[in-house]
């Protein structure tokens, strides 16, 4: 659970931060999903294993190899912040169209995880051969 929770956090920041550039009229409600499935992802890993990296986490390209671990207490208040935030973005209650809610033709990821944000710019995008997507645990799902 250690390795596939902090190996997925990745997708869900890739997701927000493609949603918040892309500026389209669905880019709050992916913002919103975004944050939500990271708070879900983090708080599996805290409720498991109490204190985990957090604050630091996921920051292996910033030279962050060894992030400190973050008391628990401290991972839920900032998730539940995390979680208002996702509620004010969702209230922009933007519908998506069905091509952005179904799995993706390429590698038959279910969403978030393969390239959700991006597939909001362009609905006939797929993902690449080499996207981290075909490892995830539900890549079996067709």
């Amino acid at each position: 659970m250690w390795n596939g929770w902090y190996t997925q956090i990745p997708d869900f920041k890739d997701m927000y931060h493609s949603a918040q550039v892309a500026q389209t009229a669905q880019s709050k409600t992916f913002m919103g999903m975004a944050l939500i499935c990271e708070v879900w992802a983090f708080s599996l890993l805290t409720d498991t294993y109490g204190d985990v990296p957090y604050s630091e986490a996921i920051q292996a390209r910033d030279g962050i190899l060894r992030p400190k671990f973050d008391r628990q207490e401290d991972i839920y208040q900032d998730l539940f912040k995390k979680l208002e935030e996702a509620n004010e973005l969702l209230k922009a209650n933007t519908n998506l169209a069905a091509d952005q809610t179904v799995q993706c033709n390429a590698c038959h990821v279910q969403p978030p995880a393969c390239n959700v944000a991006n597939r909001a710019l362009s609905p006939s995008a797929v993902c690449s051969p080499t996207s981290r997507a075909r490892s995830l645990p539900w890549a079996s799902i067709r």
